[in-house]
């Protein structure tokens, strides 16, 4: 699933580019030089090579005055429920890591009683 997210992105990204740099009747040269880019960077971006990274992608949004979420808003519902569902399990990660031994195992516990509860209720169901 994580390909198809990311051949997506690629595909949604670089459409958008190549329209904006067609409207703006640029050349890809012209384009990278606009975007104060390396060529073969915009080129790669623009084939859908790819992906850029998320700097380069705040980048072209500032420079194009273009809001950063506008290039994700076509993305389909499946892979933003995959998104979310990673952005969670990262959130979690991250905070979880921040605690003390003692508050893990406190968290873990009541992870492994909350999942109990929930196999017993699809159980019952």
């Amino acid at each position: 699933m994580e390909k198809e997210l990311e051949q997506e992105l690629k595909k949604l990204i670089s459409s958008k580019l190549q329209q904006i740099r067609k409207a703006k009747n640029y050349t890809i040269e012209k384009f990278a030089d606009t975007l104060s880019l390396d060529y073969a960077v915009v080129h790669n971006i623009i084939s859908g090579v790819r992906l850029p990274r998320l700097t380069t992608l705040w980048h072209i949004s500032k420079t194009l005055d273009i809001s950063l979420d506008s290039w994700f808003k076509d993305l389909s519902f499946e892979n933003k429920v995959i998104s979310d569902k990673k952005s969670i399990d990262f959130a979690m990660l991250y905070n979880f890591k921040k605690l003390d031994k003692t508050n893990k195992a406190f968290i873990v516990r009541v992870l492994q009683g909350l999942n109990a509860k929930v196999r017993k209720y699809r159980l019952n169901k």
